[in-house]
């Protein structure tokens, strides 16, 4: 029992390195205009964000577009002001 111990301690430490290196690796990505991902130094890591173009910030349930209609029907039913 005193020996698994040590050995938890090792691995939860070699698990946070790891999350650090590829956390530090990827800080220096990002997305440009033309829809590609780039290094710091302009070079090309992804041809196209996410694989398939598909951006999860305007994705809902399973890999459904966000129906933006339907949300704003919606916010006009909660609402009770006349303005909306």
């Amino acid at each position: 029992m005193s020996s698994a111990i040590p050995m938890l301690v090792i691995n939860v430490y070699m698990l946070s390195l790891m999350i650090n290196v590829l956390f530090q690796s990827l800080e220096d990505l990002c997305l440009q205009y033309d829809l590609t991902v780039r290094s710091a130094m302009g070079e090309i890591v992804q041809f196209v964000y996410g694989g398939d173009s598909l951006d999860p910030a305007y994705m809902e349930g399973k890999d459904k577009p966000v129906d933006f209609h339907r949300v704003m029907e919606h916010i006009k039913v909660r609402c009770f002001c006349s303005k909306c």
